[in-house]
């Protein structure tokens, strides 16, 4: 099951500084906030889907509160945890989901849909720099594994 939360000052603090970290600049906090209409505070409960493999992505995640779990393949390939992101291959690639991934326990993750990160790309170049480069290094981790993209 998942649950929209409500999203507090705090928390929308949290994501601008957490994207910042993750793009090596400081993202102005208002940047976040002019793009509120396209992210979501979401819930997941446990081994609750949050992507599915093959899908089609029309958003990018940042785990807030949590663990997820990635799969690809019916193989773990990682685990991630508060701050990490994911879902962002599809996005840079426009490719389907190369991997399902699911809540470790209740999980509480922000969803940037495709709108909300164009928007802050257009402000915030780095980070799609940064997304760009982590879905070239996921990707060649896959295949370095032995385990293509679905394609």
């Amino acid at each position: 099951m998942v649950k929209e939360l409500p999203v507090s000052q705090e928390q929308w603090e949290w994501l601008g500084q957490t994207l910042s970290r993750h793009a090596n600049a400081e993202m102005a906090p208002d940047v976040i906030k002019l793009v509120m209409p396209g992210v979501r505070l979401l819930e997941y409960e446990d081994n609750v889907a949050i992507v599915a493999e093959n899908d089609i992505g029309y958003a990018m995640y940042v785990i807030y509160q949590g663990r997820v779990l990635v799969v690809h393949k019916g193989n773990k390939i990682a685990e991630l945890e508060t701050g990490d992101f994911f879902g962002e291959i599809s996005l840079v690639t426009r490719a389907p989901r190369t991997a399902t991934v699911k809540a470790v326990k209740n999980c509480q993750v922000f969803e940037l849909s495709w709108r909300a990160v164009s928007a802050i790309t257009e402000c915030f170049p780095q980070l799609m720099q940064a997304m760009q480069a982590a879905a070239a290094k996921r990707m060649e981790e896959l295949a370095q594994k032995g385990l293509e993209p679905t394609t």
